[in-house]
């Protein structure tokens, strides 16, 4: 949980299909925004979408984006590794790879990125 990389070397990420809220629920946030901001302080200073470079506004607040990032590192087969990982982006963003139209591909800061927790908490 919390940072994946500490470094402000771009990230390149490509953004998977959108998760409900309500998994964000089973770990104990709200929403995956509040997971961003609960684990890794750098997200909430975010103001603009990473992906459409417009700003956050009261009618498109920022929300936590799932995607796939380069994790940095080689597995034994000399293989890039990737992370699956949540960024804060704008709603609008957001709604439109819900609909299957993930993939896109855009760039962040390593230190905007949280890692994507592995398993609900027992209760």
């Amino acid at each position: 949980m919390g940072v994946l990389l500490v470094t402000g070397i771009l990230k390149e990420i490509t953004c998977l299909q959108a998760v409900a809220d309500d998994e964000a629920c089973k770990y104990g946030y709200e929403s995956w925004i509040a997971y961003c901001y609960k684990t890794n302080i750098f997200t909430r200073f975010i103001t603009i979408c990473p992906c459409c470079k417009k700003s956050f506004t009261n009618d498109n607040p920022a929300v936590g984006e799932h995607v796939l990032a380069e994790y940095g590192r080689l597995d034994t087969e000399g293989r890039l590794i990737y992370t699956k990982c949540i960024t804060p982006i704008c709603k609008k963003c957001n709604d439109r790879f819900k609909n299957n139209q993930a993939w896109k591909v855009f760039k962040v800061r390593g230190y905007h990125l949280c890692r994507v927790p592995n398993k609900p908490p027992k209760r």
